[in-house]
């Protein structure tokens, strides 16, 4: 008998909480519908005499995060305004912690520090066909911090 992954140890990603530290203020994002954070290694070709396969090497990263909320707060358009009337970056730390009860994976949280907002902030929208109202925040993070780890499934 071969072994598998027990089908309770997937962990749902909706069992989970997200909060934002600004200023020293601590936010609970639970009106987040879904976050991601993603590390992004550059690598740079490098040819070498002698060999057919190009060789590569890493040169840097940088971190992404992307969040869908439902907008029942001002939270990120304050950052906006801030920065269009005085210049003023405002940087914040983003923890995220998933723990599914059913899952014997346990509970896995990170923390994504000195993130700053990028690109489009929706600061206003309607709606005539009554959908929810939301608002997409992107930007980057400097570093990240494995806070609390997974375990490893008992099959691995």
């Amino acid at each position: 008998m071969s072994i598998t992954m027990s089908p309770a140890d997937v962990v749902n990603a909706g069992m989970a909480k997200c909060y934002v530290n600004v200023g020293g203020r601590r936010y609970l994002m639970m009106m987040a519908r879904d976050f991601e954070a993603k590390f992004k290694k550059k690598t740079a070709a490098v040819p070498i005499l002698g060999r057919r396969m190009t060789g590569h090497k890493s040169t840097g990263a940088e971190g992404i995060f992307s969040m869908t909320i439902y907008k029942v707060t001002d939270l990120f358009d304050e950052m906006c305004q801030a920065y269009q009337e005085s210049g003023d970056e405002i940087t914040f730390d983003i923890m995220v912690t998933v723990s599914d009860p059913q899952s014997s994976a346990g509970t896995s949280s990170k923390i994504f520090h000195d993130c700053v907002l990028s690109g489009e902030v929706g600061l206003a929208a309607l709606s005539a066909e009554n959908k929810w109202l939301e608002q997409t925040v992107e930007g980057y993070f400097d570093n990240f911090e494995i806070y609390q780890k997974f375990a490893d499934p008992k099959e691995m």
